[in-house]
């Protein structure tokens, strides 16, 4: 494995997603690429609402593209220094849903990991549409952190895999098999700790 893709929009569940994937990366020796697609403007919601959508979790600020930077530079610097992993900052504007798939392929990613509301598709009954495009297509293998499993510099992988219910495509499926037999866990390839989501469910 050589680079892990980290879509964030600076969220909690985005910064959770990174420790894990940093923890990944960590286990394997790929680069981390954390990647925030940002827009300029609030988007009207429609439907006659007239309210605006917020796009991410950053501060209202007259430069979105210097403060999305500076989220991209302070979150690289933790990264770098809790997990010792090589980091690389991507920053476009854009719509999340639009770019992360384009980055994905663009950079050969092997893996995409991506933070989710709840412990699962079942138990949150909602997922993020840029969440749902990823695990729905197979051009790269995708892993959704679920919010649950929190913040640590030292995260267990094993507890991870065999706990949490991670969501994930079929390819993301087989990655954490590869992760789990590296870890020494013996992890059942649905059932045991794993949720593999394709287009027939």
């Amino acid at each position: 494995m050589k680079n892990i893709l980290v879509p964030t929009d600076f969220s909690h569940n985005a910064q959770v997603s990174a420790y894990y994937a940093a923890a990944f990366a960590r286990l394997t020796g790929a680069r981390l690429i954390i990647f925030h697609a940002f827009y300029p403007l609030a988007i009207p919601m429609g439907q006659g609402t007239g309210t605006p959508e917020k796009i991410d979790s950053l501060l209202p600020s007259d430069d979105p593209q210097a403060a999305a930077q500076e989220q991209l530079d302070l979150l690289a610097y933790e990264l770098h220094t809790a997990f010792g992993v090589s980091v690389t900052r991507l920053l476009k504007p854009g719509f999340a849903a639009d770019e992360i798939p384009v980055f994905a392929r663009r950079l050969r990613a092997d893996l995409v990991v991506m933070g989710i509301q709840g412990s699962n598709l079942q138990l949150s009954g909602t997922m993020g549409k840029v969440a749902g495009v990823m695990l729905l297509s197979e051009s790269v293998p995708v892993v959704c952190v679920p919010a649950e499993a929190g913040l640590s510099t030292q995260p267990s992988i094993q507890q991870f895999l065999k706990d949490r219910c991670p969501l994930c495509n079929n390819s993301g499926q087989q990655i954490l098999q590869a992760l789990a037999s590296q870890s020494g866990l013996d992890l059942q390839p649905v059932g045991g700790g794993v949720i593999a989501l394709n287009r027939d469910h």
